[in-house]
């Protein structure tokens, strides 16, 4: 992943999104999702003021200044907003290939560096260096391991690996797919791939992590901490093309397949 210089606090893009007000009107669904939390906003205050005569005022005072925010409160993402993470969640689950590059550190010496390619139809590749391949197909429900310092190679059916086989470098992308919790927008922005990037802090599957996207939502790379100094870093590229090949199931021909006298190829 691309180094990361923090560059300024989201206070700077206040002026951004009250032009955008004046420039475009809102979705009707954003709009009714402000209007909703404005008013119970206003009511759970109103009712903190009381009901006298100060009350009152308080209550005439916030209406005519809703008035006028309500407009920005459509636009302006704030910390913790979770239209804004929908947006950049949204794209984990939307590409039509993903291509991650993924550092693992312990007390800062790399142990696992890896290439994880995904496509629409959720196979995945996954190249570590000269060491070894695995080759998912879910549709197939059939995995395809290769060892290049051996050569050989290894079926397993996706069945056959238990509860327990682990998620082969994948579990974080099923955390990000499915998380419904809060995430902080954090207040700087930093320099990610070269472009402008803004975080969000997230806890998912046990594991603390710090996510950065461009402006326009795409997600640019993602941070995760662990116990022991553990680290975890990947940087994201969408929609880049890819062979279809690199997802077949084929055992390369001067590769030995354990377990078999090669009499059987498998499915691709």
């Amino acid at each position: 992943m691309n180094s990361q210089t923090i560059k300024q606090t989201n206070d700077d893009r206040l002026q951004k999104y009250i032009d955008a007000v004046v420039e475009q009107d809102p979705e009707a669904a954003h709009a009714d999702r402000a209007q909703r939390r404005l008013v119970e906003r206003l009511g759970r205050a109103k009712s903190d003021a009381g009901t006298g005569v100060a009350g009152r005022r308080w209550g005439w005072a916030t209406a005519a200044v809703a008035a006028v925010l309500l407009p920005a409160l459509l636009w302006m993402p704030g910390p913790g907003s979770a239209l804004a993470f929908a947006e950049v969640q949204r794209y984990f689950t939307d590409f039509e290939t993903l291509t991650t590059r993924m550092t693992t550190r312990v007390g800062g010496k790399a142990i696992v560096e890896m290439t994880i390619r995904i496509d629409e139809r959720d196979r995945v590749r996954l190249d570590s260096g000269n060491g070894f391949s695995y080759v998912i197909d879910p549709n197939k429900s059939m995995m395809l391991q290769l060892f290049h310092d051996q050569k050989q190679a290894l079926l397993v059916p996706l069945a056959e690996r238990g509860p327990d086989a682990g998620g082969d470098g994948l579990d974080w992308l099923a955390d990000i797919r499915e998380f419904k919790g809060q995430a902080e927008l954090l207040e700087e922005t930093a320099v990610v791939q070269g472009q402008e990037a803004f975080g969000f802090r997230l806890e998912a599957g046990g594991l603390d992590m710090t996510l950065w996207a461009a402006e326009s939502g795409k997600p640019l790379s993602l941070q995760m901490a662990g116990p022991a100094g553990l680290e975890t870093r990947l940087s994201f590229e969408f929609d880049r093309p890819l062979d279809q090949e690199v997802f077949a199931l084929a055992v390369p021909a001067d590769y030995g397949l354990l377990g078999s006298d090669r009499s059987d190829d498998p499915l691709d």
